[in-house]
């Protein structure tokens, strides 16, 4: 069962059939109790090639 969907934009889009997709999250931290801006990048798989930079 999925946890949700992701939500990120194409930071690279050089390879074939592959793009790089950062999604940035909000989260609280432990010690300091500020709102701090995280950030993970995946490897997505594209089939036509159809995402370019930036969507």
């Amino acid at each position: 069962m999925s946890k949700g969907v992701l939500v990120g934009v194409v930071t690279d889009a050089r390879r074939d059939k592959t793009v790089k997709v950062s999604v940035y999250r909000m989260v609280h931290h432990k010690v300091y109790k500020k709102i701090v801006k995280k950030c993970r990048v995946y490897s997505v798989h594209d089939e036509q090639n159809r995402c370019a930079r930036g969507m």
